[in-house]
């Protein structure tokens, strides 16, 4: 399922099963998404590039809903704070640092993916 998870991440047309405004700012989430994912197993990465690259990527996740003055557009927010995960916390916060000190064996060495699937 990996590499089609990233397929769909990719190419996964948005426009038919939601509204095109809405659409177009979960492509932009899911591209950038896509760009860390890409980043993270590059061992050429900047960490200080990736950590300004993630924040940008949590702005937009956290994009809050907009009232158009003058008009009866408003555009709805994707998600709260409240639905950051422990996960994305570590994915902006703390993994530009793991790419900083560890560039030597870089960040495959600490997957948890084996123990996971072994608790499936």
């Amino acid at each position: 399922m990996g590499q089609d998870k990233l397929k769909v991440l990719q190419f996964f047309d948005l426009n038919k099963v939601l509204l095109p405004t809405c659409a177009n700012v979960i492509r932009d989430l899911w591209n950038g998404f896509f760009d860390l994912y890409t980043a993270i197993r590059d061992p050429n990465t900047d960490p200080k590039m990736f950590k300004k690259d993630a924040k940008m990527w949590l702005k937009i996740f956290l994009t809050p809903s907009t009232e158009i003055l003058n008009s009866d557009n408003f555009v709805q927010s994707l998600y709260r704070s409240n639905d950051v995960t422990p996960y994305m916390h570590i994915l902006v916060f703390h993994i530009h640092e793991f790419i900083e000190k560890h560039k030597k064996w870089g960040l495959k060495s600490f997957s948890c993916a084996p123990v996971e699937n072994k608790n499936h």
